[in-house]
């Protein structure tokens, strides 16, 4: 009885809600191309900036989204835990290219222990997250390519694009 007290006190109470302006509290901001579209991106390339991600976020600007950055190509799996807006992610290859979208919902109830999970279909090492429905409205298919348009202060991004441009030539 207690712990159905417990968690009924938790579901309503309220937790701290981020806007997009909060982030930049925890993350930097790089400007990027995807093909012809101007993005920004607040860069998650650490393990708790990563496992923070877009928690508690209220809402973004319509071409702003969240870059999480990976060490080594690998299957990458993320679940929307905390997450309040629904997303899509676009998961990029080692050349920066697009290799799977996908369109990822809110979870239903905050007593939802273990949410969905979305894994890319293939090894990827940078993952970016968008409103649902961003990649389908501005026409941004796989094959894409992001593209570091100014400077960032993201050691790690650097050697992945720098990585990303060698493979290409």
């Amino acid at each position: 009885m207690r712990l159905l007290a417990y968690l009924a006190f938790a579901a309503s109470t309220p937790t701290a809600c981020v806007s997009a302006e909060d982030l930049a509290k925890h993350f930097s901001k790089c400007q990027f191309f995807l093909n012809q579209t101007k993005i920004e991106a607040y860069i998650a390339d650490t393990n708790p900036n990563r496992s923070r991600g877009l928690m508690h976020v209220t809402s973004l600007p319509s071409n702003t989204g969240m870059l999480f950055v990976f060490e080594e190509s690998q299957h990458l799996s993320f679940w929307m835990k905390n997450t309040r807006i629904p997303l899509a992610i676009g998961f990029f290859d080692a050349g920066s290219k697009l290799v799977d979208i996908q369109e990822m919902s809110v979870p239903n109830s905050v007593l939802e222990v273990t949410p969905v999970s979305y894994q890319s279909r293939v090894p990827a090492v940078l993952a970016l997250e968008m409103n649902r429905g961003w990649f389908t409205k501005n026409k941004i298919e796989n094959g894409a390519k992001l593209r570091l348009s100014g400077p960032c202060s993201s050691k790690l991004l650097a050697v992945q694009l720098q990585t990303a441009q060698k493979a290409r030539h």
